[in-house]
This record gives structure tokens, sequence and C-alpha cells, in this order.
């Protein structure tokens, strides 16, 4: 088969399942006794390795089958779960999900030696201790059984055992196809679904790979476990056309099965065994969808969802959306242009007809945009499993609780808020949750609540990462920043608290004692910061000493297309995003005041200071004298206002933000540039550079 058709979905598929992995694993640590979820972990495991059986991926294969007869044991409560077994089932995954990204990156599976977690998931099966490895049987290893045509290995023998201790029964079934038949192949298949129906198959002879591609004569053999008896196995294959003969034979334990070896034991072929139900379909986009089915029985209407809810849906490639942003861009600047033409030119059948053209792009562009838009889940999902482990590691007892992970954000902000969310996190975890003694002795729970959670608000979406924690001393802030070299003991001691907290998205500004994997470098403050600031976004922390902190962030909901005062400086023309304005006035030369030597306006009872964009972007000076009246720009960032004094303003305009290139990805204060309706280019000034 050739599989390089099938490689984006394989990769694609195989992330949802080890995603779905993570997810389960973390409820079952909550409850163990949560069978639904047991179900569901073995289901993904199951199908995960039928698809790297059926793209060739055997390590793959091998490992997630280890780790299934471990969640079987699990399943069928002949192994209790325990924090021992889920951190050593959390290594697979981990390890399958490296092999997985080792196969994305093109470097293969082969990179990663398991041995040793092969070692572990083996030992607890067989109830040993994972301090050291097992020690090497004396004996050699046994003959394998021969059993109706088919070679039964020692792990094919422990399975088969293991499926009698729970009065399943085990079968080989041969089967002989007529002379006359075209299409062995097909009749391989029907054979190989109709058994999978029944049960598990644990091994064909030949390969379910030779199967598909027909490289036997008339005959084949299959071991199969089941609940059916031999007469009912036999009658089902034996309906099949074609079928000229059809033996079953019970796999008998004619002596204890010996223990399951360590990996080097492990043969690819019963891993492969279930790959044949999907594997010769045409279209293997889930190959092992078929293998899943006895356990898709139990639960059909939430299987039917999902199939009714995949044919309702279809994977896009990202670059794809993204021509089909630019391409709506230039539509919506050429729209703007023909506008101007229409005005200009007082020709009302243009215009008319413009009424109804923008009507059309403004859907467009909304349902563009509402295609670029993703749930913030996306982002969301993988910090549970990194709070755990974290909270293992700093030996705390934390609970973390998301809220709104359906809210949707632009699919370019969603890519870039992965790292300052990890860093408010870890953040929480180290520097704000105590221990659970230090907790239990300021008479608060044991456990540490932190909180991840989304929202919108208006054309912005709010993500706050809370704890319950010991919060911020503001103190301890100006100290610190005082004895790094930061600021001068004055203008430490004469910042409000909530200014002095601020403090740490300084860059270098930490306040940890010892450098940790964890913190301690200083870089993560200011890394969420700079990377917020830049999407458009703001990040401010409010704090009580031993009630907690709130970190929040506000974005944009899109970084693609926004609405922007146009305002003029001299001869140039530059973009203002309408979010960051909070109003426009016109003062008097009369009304600007010079406080400790910079320029300030009083506002509604505020001071407010004001920059001159000339002055600051080094645009030359007419030869005009000062106006009487001047243009004052009033712009915001969280509660921070700072008036921009402009020569003009032109008005309010749909814009399209262009990235600058890498030749001025570097300046300052510039967070893009637009093309107007009339061809010109604008500049889109980033308002917290200019504050």
């Amino acid at each position: 088969m050739e599989t390089n058709q099938y490689m984006e979905m394989f990769l694609d598929e195989s992330r949802e399942h080890l995603q779905s992995l993570n997810d389960g694993l973390l409820s079952l640590e909550n409850d163990p006794e949560d069978l639904s979820v047991l179900n569901e972990i073995f289901r993904n495991a199951h199908t995960l390795k039928g698809m790297s059986a059926t793209m060739g991926y055997t390590r793959t294969a091998e490992l997630t089958h280890d780790m299934e007869n471990l969640l079987d044991m699990l399943r069928k409560e002949q192994l209790k779960v325990s924090s021992e077994i889920i951190d050593v089932i959390f290594k697979c995954v981990d390890s399958l999900q490296e092999m997985v990204e080792n196969i994305g990156n093109g470097d293969g599976e082969d990179l990663l030696d398991f041995s040793d977690l092969v070692r572990q998931v083996n030992a607890i099966a067989k109830g040993e201790s994972l301090a050291a490895p097992a020690e090497a049987p004396a004996a050699a290893p046994a003959a394998p059984a021969v059993v109706g045509g088919i070679d039964l290995s020692e792990t094919d023998m422990a399975v088969v055992k293991e499926a009698k201790k729970s009065g399943l029964l085990a079968y080989t079934v041969h089967v002989e196809i007529a002379d006359s038949c075209l299409l062995k192949s097909a009749r391989s298949y029907m054979v190989m679904n109709a058994l999978d129906e029944l049960g598990d198959i644990i091994k064909s002879v030949p390969p379910a790979e030779d199967l598909e591609q027909e490289k036997f004569d008339h005959s084949f053999d299959v071991a199969v476990i089941t609940d059916k008896d031999a007469k009912a196995v036999e009658d089902v294959v034996a309906d099949i056309s074609e079928i000229t003969s059809v033996a079953v034979t019970e796999i008998a334990e004619a002596a204890p099965a010996p223990e399951v070896a360590p990996a080097p034991e492990a043969a690819p072929a019963p891993e492969a065994a279930p790959a044949p139900a999907a594997a010769p379909a045409p279209a293997a986009p889930a190959p092992a969808a078929k293998a899943a089915a006895p356990a898709a029985k139990k639960a059909p209407a939430k299987n039917d969802k999902k199939a009714h809810a995949a044919g309702q849906s279809v994977r896009v490639d990202i670059e794809k959306l993204d021509t089909l942003m630019n391409l709506v861009g230039e539509l919506v600047t050429n729209k703007v242009r023909l506008e101007q033409i229409g005005m200009t030119h007082r020709l009302t059948e243009l215009t008319e007809t413009l009424e109804q053209m923008d009507r059309v792009t403004t859907d467009l562009q909304s349902v563009v945009m509402k295609v670029r838009m993703v749930p913030v889940s996306q982002v969301f999902n993988r910090f549970p499993r990194m709070v755990r482990d974290l909270a293992k590691e700093l030996n705390k007892d934390i609970n973390l609780t998301i809220e709104g992970e359906e809210t949707e954000l632009d699919r370019t902000v969603i890519d870039e808020i992965g790292d300052p969310l990890m860093h408010l996190l870890r953040n929480s975890l180290d520097h704000g949750v105590e221990t659970p003694d230090e907790r239990e002795a300021k008479g608060k729970p044991r456990t540490g609540e932190v909180g991840l959670i989304a929202r919108h608000e208006g054309n912005n979406v709010v993500i706050m990462v809370t704890d319950d924690g010991k919060g911020i001393d503001a103190d301890k802030i100006r100290n610190k920043a005082v004895e790094k070299g930061m600021v001068t003991r004055d203008e430490a001691d004469s910042l409000p608290d909530a200014d002095a907290v601020r403090l740490i998205f300084l860059p270098g500004f930490s306040t940890a004692d010892v450098i940790t994997d964890v913190s301690g470098r200083g870089v993560g403050m200011d890394v969420v910061r700079s990377k917020i600031e830049s999407l458009g976004g703001h990040v401010d922390v409010e704090t009580k000493i031993n009630e907690g902190s709130v970190f929040k962030i506000k974005l944009p909901l899109t970084l693609a297309i926004i609405q922007a005062m146009l305002v003029k400086v001299q001869d140039e023309m530059y973009a203002i995003p309408l979010g960051s304005i909070d109003s426009t006035i016109n003062i008097t030369p009369d009304d600007i005041k010079t406080v400790q030597n910079k320029e300030v306006i009083v506002l509604r009872g505020q001071i407010i200071p004001i920059v001159r964009l000339g002055d600051v972007l080094s645009v030359p000076h007419g030869s005009g004298t000062d106006e009487e009246d001047i243009f004052v720009v009033v712009v915001h960032v969280g509660d921070h206002k700072t008036g921009i004094v402009v020569d003009n303003l032109i008005g309010q305009q749909e814009i399209v933000i262009k990235t600058l290139g890498k030749m001025l990805s570097g300046l300052k204060m510039l967070a893009g540039a637009t093309v107007l309706g009339d061809g010109h280019v604008a500049m889109i000034l980033d308002v917290s550079a200019l504050m």
C-alpha cells in the first residue's frame, strides 16, 4: 500500500488519539473506578496500534500493544489502578508522542530506545517490582505451540491465557478459498472483517500485509479470541461466498504459558493483525477504525455521532486558509478603492453596485474569519498533563480548573499564546500555590486551586490564569528590583503597590532564590509580556496577600482585518487600531502642561502624558506654523493612557494588516502596514511601544 498519501492524516489522527490518551489518563487518575474512561483509553490505544501497524510503523505498534495489554488488565480488574501504573502509562504516551513527531519530521521511529519502558510495563503486568530489570530466565525459551497451522509464540499464548481467565475462548481458523476466486484479497478481507466482528484477531498466517497483496495460495489461518462457540465461528466464515471449507480448532493450554519476555521477544506480526479489517479499504484515512469495532458496539450512539461529524467536516491545510484570507484582504482593499472612485466621480450606478458588493464582501469576510477561528481548547488541552507532572515535581497538591475552552480565537493568535500561558501557569504553580503543609498552617485546604479561564469581552478575548496561593508581596518585589538595579530605592518606594507588582514583567526579574528547572532565570514573565503585546494584546496582574493572584490577558479576536483610525503627520499616513483608542480630542497649545520635563494634558480630571508622533517617528517638519487646534488621539493599554499628537484625523476605515517582512521586522512602534484604497501604504502603529 502506498502510505505517503495518508501520512498527514496518520499524523493528525495519531496526535488526536495521543491527546485523548493524555486526557483520559488524567481523568482515570482522579477517578480510578470509572470504567467508561478506561474503556475509552483502551479504544484510543487500540486504534492507534492498528493505524501504526497499517502504515508499517511496527515499533510504534509494538509499544502501543504492550501498553494496551496493561490497559486490558486494568479493564478486566486483574490489576488495580495505581500511581505507579499511571506514571508508566504516561511514559508510554510520551514515548509514542516522540515517535510520532519523529515520523512527522522524516526521522522515522527508530531514534527512540524504549526497551526499559517495555520492561517496566511487562514487570507491572507480572506483578514484579520496577526497581531493577527482571532476571533473565535460565532455561531456554519454550518452543512455540503449533495449533491448526499457526505457530503461537510465548506472547500469543500469554494473551490466550489471559483471555481464558476472563471467560473467553481462543480458536485457530483454517480457511480455504475456491480455486476459481479472482479476488482472493477481497475474500480474505471479508473473512478477517467477519472474525473481527466476533472478537479480537491476535495473529494471521500469512501476515495481514501478504493477505492484502494476495501473496498466498488459496488458504490462510487466523487466530482469534471471542466469546462465541466454535460452531458460531465456523458458520460466520462459511456464509461468505467462494469459501470452500472452514476448520475451527480450539487453542488449548497444554501447559502454563511462559512469562512474557521483554521487548526483543515481541514480534511485530501480532500487532499487525487488527489492520486487515481496514487495510484493503481504498480510502485508508483511519486504518484502524474497523479494528475498534468490538468496543464500539458498547457505545453506538457516541460513535455514530462521531461518524456523522466526520462526514460533515473536512481538514483544510493552514496555508490554504492563509491564502484565502489574503485574497479576502485584497478584495476589501479594492472595494475601498472603488468606493473612493465612486465618490470622486459621482458615479451613481457604481455606488449602488458597491453597496451590494459591500454586503457580499462583509459576509465573505465574516465566513472566512469564522473558518480561521479555532477553540482555545487546542491550547488548553496540553496543560492538565503539564500541571499534573509539575505538581508532582514540586510536591504540591494542585487542582486545575478549565473554563471557557470553547471560546474561539484566530488561528494565528492560538499558535502564539501557548508559551505565555505555560509561563503563567508555571509561575502560579511554583511561586503562587504553597505546599500542602504551608496551606494547612494558614487554614487553607491542602489542595491548591489553579484556574485557566477564557471568555469574550466585546471584540477581545480575555484569558485568565488564577490561583488561590500566597499572592505577590509588593514590598518583596520592590526590594528585589532595587537589589537587581532595575529601579532606585526612591523610585521603588514611590510606586503604588499595583505598579510595584507589575515590575515582575521586567526582563531578568525573578524572585526565586535558587535557579531550578521550573523557574529562577528571570525570562518567563518578560516573555509573556513581549509575546502578548506583539499580538496586540495586554497582560496585567491583580493580587492579594494569602488570597492569590489573577493574571489577565486581553487579546484581539483576529489579527487579519481590523477597524482603524487613519491619522496624518505632515504628508505621512498612519493607522491606529480602533480597539486601542479611548477618544479623540482637540486641544490648544495652552492645554499642554509640563510635569517632570514631560508634556501632559488634563482630561476629565486625569493627568495623561502625551507624545508627539512626528517627533517620535522623526517625520521631517513642514514650513508651516503651529496650529491653534491640536489633534490628540487618546489611546490605552490596560489602565494606562497616553495622548498621541497628530496633524490631522482622516477617519475610521477597515484595514488589512500586512507584515513588514524580515528586513523591517525589528522596527519598534510599527506593528505592520496596510494598503489604502488609493494604493498608498500606511504604517500601523504599535500603541504599547509608544507608551
